[in-house]
């Protein structure tokens, strides 16, 4: 009676347990997108980089990490806008009930599900993650104020 209790424990753990499934918890994407993406018109004056980076968290939610592409520039971090379902080939993202794009697994390519572009992906952690993405906001901003003083220049009154 023992070891059937027993069995039945080990079935019912195996069963249930994540360890069976691929867990992306924790696991984290930053994704290097091509020029020309039609959602992204970034002033002239910036030497946009086309990042997006997301984070798989638990209950199959994911966070958004990315700079904002107009002033004032600041680092996007949402973390209630997409779910998650995966399959052997690929992870699918969605907005609300909505699929918006999927990863291939083994590729790490990203892709829009209805439009022709897509992102090359690497695995990183959210602290690497920060780090570029704060290192690109700098970037923004000093190319912001550079901006603004060559407008400024000759302003007299």
């Amino acid at each position: 009676m023992r070891k059937l209790i027993l069995i039945s424990l080990v079935i019912f753990f195996a069963i249930c347990s994540k360890s069976w499934a691929e867990d992306l918890n924790g696991k984290a994407l930053h994704c290097t997108g091509s020029k020309n993406l039609p959602y992204v018109e970034p002033p002239t004056y910036i030497d946009y980089e086309y990042i997006d980076s997301y984070i798989f968290l638990n209950n199959r939610k994911v966070k958004y990490l990315g700079v904002s592409e107009r002033p004032p520039f600041h680092i996007r971090d949402w973390d209630d806008h997409y779910t998650y379902t995966t399959d052997n080939k690929n992870i699918y993202f969605f907005y609300k009930e909505y699929k918006v794009f999927k990863i291939n697994r083994k590729t790490l390519i990203l892709s829009y599900i209805e439009e022709k572009w897509e992102y090359v992906c690497k695995l990183s952690t959210e602290i690497d993650i920060r780090n570029d993405l704060n290192r690109i906001l700098n970037k923004y901003i000093k190319q912001k104020e550079a901006f603004d003083m060559k407008e400024r220049e000759g302003n007299k009154i």
